[in-house]
Order: C-alpha cells, then sequence, then structure tokens
C-alpha cells in the first residue's frame, strides 16, 4: 500500500460524517443534496477498493468533498436566513389527460428512436439482406473506427436520437407518478431503441445518456408524491437499481466485445474485457486526481468545456473528441484515461473559486425547484430532471457539453410548459 493510497482512503473516511450529515438534515432520501453526496461517496469508494493499483489523490478527494459541501449548504443556507415557501399546487400529478399526453411521448420518442437506427445503418451502407453475426461485428467495428478518428454521426441520426432522449425523461416521469404499475413498467420500453443503437454503434454513452435522463426525472418526480404514496414508487427505484448494476456492466463487455471483434465470450476473454473496462468505471478518479496535483490556474474557458456542444455550434470552439485529448496512465501499466469528472470542466471554465460558486449556485436552484415541486409544479419537475441528470453524470463528464442531451432537456420542459398551460387554462 502506497502513501498515497493510505492517506485517499482516509480522505475517504472523511467523507462519511459529511454524507450522514446532510442525510440528517434533509430526512430523506430523495432530496438533490442527498443523492449527490451519496453518488460520490459511492463513486469514490468503488474506485478505492475496486482499484488500488490506481493513483489516488489526498487533496483530488478533499476537494470533492467541499464541492459536495457546497452544494449542500447553496440549498441549505438560504432555508436558514428566509422559510421556504411552496408554491401553490398548480397541476395534479396524477392527472389522467397529462399521463396520456406523457404516454403518447413516449410512443412519438420510440418511433424517433428506431428512425434514428434506420439512419445510422444508411450512414454504414448496411443491407438488410445476407444478414450474420460476423457482418454485424464488421459494421460495429467499422463505426468504432470512424468514430475514433472523428467521424460523427449525420444531423438526421442526432436529431431522432435527441427526441428518442427526450421521451427518457417523460417515461422516468411516467414511471414515478403513473397510477399503474402497468404503466410504470410501460416506461421501460424507451430504451429499447436505445440498446439497439448502443449495440451497433458500439458507444456506451449512447445508452447512458439516456438512462441519466430517465432518473434524474424519475427522482425528481418523486418529490412531487405525498409521503404514503411513495412506499411503491420507492420499491420500483430500488429494482431499477439492481437491474442497472447488473446490466450496465454487461453491456459494457458486450460492447467492448463489439469494438474488438471478439465473439466468443469464454471465461479468459471475459476476464480480460472486464480488465480492460475497470479503467471506466474507476479511472475518472484517478485522471482526476492526476490533474488536480498538476493544477495551474490559466485562461479560463467561461463554458467552452461544460457547454462545448453550444460553443462548437456557435462557432466559437471546437469540441475535440472525449473533450480532452490528454490522456494519463492509472496504474503504469499503460491504463489509459482521459475522464476527468464534471469538477475539471468547472474549473477549467471558471476557476476554483468560480467553480465552488456554481456548485454553490447550483445547490440552491436545485433545492428552490425541489421545494416547488412539492407544490406539483411540473415545470419545476422538468428543469430539476435536467440537472440531476448532469449531478448524476458528474463523475464522469459534463452531459451539458453534448447538444442531443441538453437540447432533449429543453424539449422536455418546453412540453411540460404546453401542458402545464393547457392545464392551468381549463
Amino acid at each position: 500500500m502506497t502513501d498515497h493510497y493510505f492517506y485517499s482512503l482516509l480522505s475517504f473516511f472523511l467523507f462519511i460524517p459529511v454524507v450522514v450529515f446532510v442525510r440528517l438534515v434533509e430526512k430523506n432520501w430523495h432530496s438533490p443534496s442527498v443523492i449527490f453526496s451519496f453518488l460520490w461517496f459511492a463513486v469514490i469508494g468503488f474506485s478505492l477498493l475496486s482499484a488500488p493499483d490506481y493513483y489516488f489523490s489526498p487533496e483530488a478527494i478533499c476537494f470533492v468533498i467541499a464541492m459536495v459541501s457546497l452544494f449542500f449548504l447553496g440549498g441549505w443556507l438560504p432555508g436558514k436566513i428566509s422559510s421556504p415557501r411552496k408554491e401553490s399546487a398548480l397541476f395534479p400529478n396524477t392527472d389522467n389527460v397529462s399521463q396520456r399526453r406523457f404516454l403518447n411521448f413516449i410512443y412519438i420518442s420510440l418511433v424517433c428512436g428506431f428512425i434514428s437506427i434506420g439512419f445510422l445503418l444508411k450512414d454504414s451502407s448496411f443491407s438488410l439482406t445476407n444478414i450474420s453475426k460476423e457482418k454485424l461485428f464488421q459494421i460495429a467495428s467499422q463505426f468504432t473506427r470512424e468514430r475514433y478518428s472523428g467521424v460523427r454521426l449525420s444531423q438526421l441520426t442526432m436529431f431522432f436520437l435527441m427526441i428518442n432522449y427526450s421521451g427518457c425523461m417523460a417515461a422516468g416521469y411516467l414511471a414515478a407518478l403513473g397510477k399503474t404499475i402497468r404503466q410504470r413498467l410501460f416506461a421501460f420500453i424507451v430504451f429499447l431503441p436505445l440498446l439497439i443503437f448502443t449495440f451497433i454503434y458500439t458507444a456506451r454513452a449512447t445508452l447512458l445518456f439516456g438512462i441519466i435522463l430517465f432518473a434524474g426525472t424519475f427522482l425528481a418526480a418523486i418529490n412531487g408524491k405525498e409521503k404514503v404514496q411513495r412506499t411503491g414508487t420507492n420499491k420500483l427505484a430500488l429494482l431499477s437499481i439492481v437491474l442497472f448494476v447488473v446490466f450496465i456492466p454487461v453491456i459494457f463487455l458486450l460492447t467492448q466485445a463489439s469494438r474488438m471483434g471478439i465473439e466468443k465470450l469464454t471465461l479468459n476473454n471475459v476476464e480480460y474485457l472486464m480488465n480492460y473496462i475497470r479503467v471506466w468505471f474507476a479511472g475518472n478518479i484517478s485522471a482526476f486526481s492526476f490533474w488536480y496535483d498538476s493544477y495551474q490556474a490559466q485562461s479560463l474557458g467561461m463554458g467552452q468545456f461544460t457547454f462545448a456542444g453550444i460553443f462548437e455550434l456557435l462557432n466559437l470552439h471546437t469540441r475535440q473528441l472525449g473533450i480532452y485529448s490528454m490522456a494519463y496512465d492509472a496504474n503504469d501499466r499503460m491504463i489509459f484515461t482521459n475522464i476527468y469528472t464534471f469538477l475539471r470542466f468547472l474549473v477549467d471554465d471558471f476557476g476554483l473559486l468560480g467553480a465552488s460558486v456554481f456548485v454553490f449556485g447550483l445547490g440552491y436552484v436545485s433545492k428552490k425547484l425541489s421545494t416547488n415541486i412539492s407544490g406539483r409544479s411540473l415545470i419545476s419537475t422538468a428543469l430539476l430532471g435536467g440537472i440531476l441528470s448532469f449531478l448524476l453524470f458528474s463523475f464522469i463528464t459534463s452531459v451539458w457539453a453534448y447538444n442531443t442531451v441538453l437540447f432533449a432537456w429543453m424539449i422536455f420542459v418546453f412540453a411540460c410548459l404546453l401542458i402545464e398551460k393547457q392545464y392551468a387554462s381549463r
């Protein structure tokens, strides 16, 4: 055990009282502060335990703890200064008409998801004749090579994929507030085209973006339920977590096999693949540690990393593949990663002080929206769903750097605005 690893473990143990304190103050499991703190606690703990040979920095871990604490304080301090005020009940979450509209939204997004697959196959000159496993592997390898060489998907493919992502948010809302178990389970069908797309394109982020948009809206919508109604929803949430914990590593395994052209999953091949993709789960904290230890103040990006897609759309800055091209060797054994968590994005864009203010302000906005949701504000649910999606992926990257995710969130917010206005005009 190296000194760095030992002191990193000690720093991690400092996280325990912070997480416990946040949970005791918030008095529930679904508030933004609790979700954010437990997420980072689990990520750092898993990284330290699963990859003891990786490099970890105690200073970097302490910085993460400070950011989590600032997020909590952003929501807690304003409430202590002035009593939080709930908005009047604007929208009934169990309204039959609104739920039908969310169901229709999901149907439309499903169709768009399958259309995006059609355009994806068209991009690869795929023929529906003579389909074989070997041919599918060839297509997957082709897309992998093109993606790493900087080739991007067509605008039509991304447009329909964006609609599917927006449907994931509607599905998350329905899974939380659906009137029947059948409705809640039906919401998960929105992932079907994303699964197919991911296996063909082999980019795991395609599916993960859909999952975090679904999960963010699901967690936001829970705030609109009465305490006595949350039992069934909590059971569904627990079942979803268990399924995803098992399901996501399998997806990673299969997509990595497709990338490498491995057709038979023997025990040796599985062990080789798992060791290869371990860096995706544990290397982010290691890469952030490398970067943080060598950090030097420089000119600020002012959003060109956190909102990289928007900056590229406006021709202000070109978004590189993976955002950052520089990669670090996590364990001096040629295991490289360029996943730095969203904290590097914020610091590169706004500096250490600016990043702290950003996180504090995000904590305040999240708490305010959470309070509004308790008063049945559908718009607040949509807005908080996007913020929670950003937080759920924060240990990897900034999802707001990708226009398909950012615009999918905007579409969902606009749809909720229309639904709420139509209800208010009745």
